[in-house]
């Protein structure tokens, strides 16, 4: 017994302590996987709250619109320093909830579909300068989240 007490003990030591927060999540759940947050402010629309957040290598800024996440940024500490590649797969990959982005074809983005291949559920993107501010980003947002700040392509 006290063998497998250890080997559960060691398990929880390797597992991660903070998973990634996912869109749709409450105020609630992303605080439990990201913990307190750093600070908050009012969003562009109304019934919008930004909550900026240190998780890992990444400020990770959440826009909740009603209490549910919609859009997640994800910026460096090291404000300058860029995402490779790998580094951008990983996101995708964290943030796809078990599903699959797929490349747009006619802009520069990646969209998540629903698991019946065809309804658009988020997108996501990264840009090498965030606009205003020249730092590197990758961005995740549900589709209403895109259609309400008129982000093109959508």
């Amino acid at each position: 017994m006290p063998r497998i007490t250890a080997i559960f003990v060691l398990l929880g030591a390797l597992l991660p302590q903070h998973a990634v927060a996912h869109l749709g999540d409450a105020i609630s759940q992303v605080n439990k996987q990201y913990g307190r947050p750093l600070y908050k402010y009012a969003g562009q629309q109304r019934d919008e709250e930004i909550v900026k957040y240190e998780w890992k290598v990444y400020f990770v800024y959440l826009t909740y619109f009603r209490g549910k996440s919609q859009d997640e940024t994800y910026i460096h500490q090291n404000a300058k320093a860029p995402f490779p590649p790998q580094e951008i797969q990983s996101l995708l990959r964290t943030t796809s909830r078990g599903m699959r982005w797929q490349k747009a074809k006619t802009v520069p983005m990646w969209i998540l579909t629903a698991q019946d291949g065809k309804t658009p559920l988020a997108i996501a993107g990264y840009t090498s300068k965030l606009p205003d501010l020249g730092w590197p980003c990758f961005g995740v947002s549900t589709i209403p989240y895109a259609r309400r700040h008129k982000i093109p392509g959508i």
